[in-house]
């Protein structure tokens, strides 16, 4: 890959490691606060809860960047890391933290079904 193209992506993957930043550092909302009224516990647990998911979404797309990163470094960035093949620009573009060509990740979502963590790598980062 061109150092054009390697410094577009750099820039893309920085603009999405500050949005999602930005969403790791919002842990206000997982802070417990006593209230005397039941329904309000019960949904206070409910938005905690979606908080908790959100903080763990955006810190698992952080790792991903971190990795992208590293491969822009050691010159790996954009291909895929199963088949070795190029990823497409389009791809990256949607998701420039991926590692695997459109058939690899196909296969890799169908094994996903057998695994208890999800696969952050194919979530894309909302614009």
């Amino acid at each position: 890959m061109e150092r054009r193209e390697l410094a577009k992506y750099r820039k893309l993957l920085d603009a999405k490691a500050t949005q999602a930043g930005f969403a790791v550092r919002d842990r206000d909302r997982i802070a417990l606060e006593p209230t005397a009224e039941e329904c309000d516990r019960i949904a206070m647990a409910g938005e905690r809860d979606l908080a908790v998911l959100s903080l763990n979404h955006y810190s698992g797309i952080l790792r991903l960047i971190r990795a992208a990163w590293g491969r822009i470094e050691d010159r790996t960035y954009g291909s895929c890391l199963e088949c070795g093949h190029d990823i497409p620009a389009a791809r990256l573009n949607a998701l420039p933290w991926a590692v695997y060509c459109v058939p690899c990740q196909e296969l890799q979502d169908g094994e996903a079904g057998t695994r208890s963590q999800p696969r952050f790598d194919s979530i894309a980062l909302a614009a």
